[in-house]
């Protein structure tokens, strides 16, 4: 049985692989771009928590000190 590409000319295949290729390129630099925005915003709620739990331990500690006192 002979595939897709058997079936249609030479330059049918080329136009079906630019076609393919620029469908294909935008939707990987839209995924590539997606995937960096996420990523930064999980470093970002990374952060966000990171202070949140050093200002709960520093401000515990403040108190900690001032009941000794």
């Amino acid at each position: 049985m002979p595939g897709l590409m058997d079936e249609l000319e030479y330059e049918d295949a080329d136009a079906f692989s630019k076609a393919l290729m620029g469908f294909l390129v935008p939707a990987m630099v839209m995924m590539d771009a997606m995937v960096l925005v996420l990523n930064i915003a999980v470093l970002v709620v990374l952060e966000l928590v990171a202070m949140f739990i050093f200002r709960l331990l520093y401000f515990r500690s403040q108190v900690s000190a001032e009941e000794k006192d």
